[in-house]
């Protein structure tokens, strides 16, 4: 009997074990849980405001480039070497019979 006793306290501190260590593990689970959350919600504003700035940004340029293109005219373009200025030539294409787009010859 005495064998018996003891196998059954053996049990109860064994389950009393395994509860505590549970409890460890859900606490530490729980911390850890919340200050993942607390983390990406600070990373989720830093991420907000960079695009907030980026957006900015890209207002200022546009702003810029049209500014920029009301200003632009033939002459300037010609200046900085957007355009050859074409005065009096023909262009054209000689096409060949075989190039035709017709079903009749």
């Amino acid at each position: 009997m005495k064998i018996k006793k003891l196998q059954i306290n053996i049990d109860r501190v064994r389950m009393i074990q395994i509860i505590f260590a549970l409890i460890i593990i859900s606490v530490f689970s729980y911390v850890y849980m919340v200050n993942m959350i607390a983390f990406d919600i600070a990373q989720k504003g830093k991420i907000i405001n960079q695009i907030a700035l980026v957006n900015s940004e890209i207002g200022d340029l546009e702003l810029t480039f049209i500014e920029k293109k009301k200003n632009l005219n033939e002459n300037l373009a010609i200046e900085i070497g957007l355009t050859n200025k074409i005065e009096n030539e023909t262009i054209y294409v000689v096409r060949g019979k075989n190039t035709r787009l017709t079903f009749n010859e």
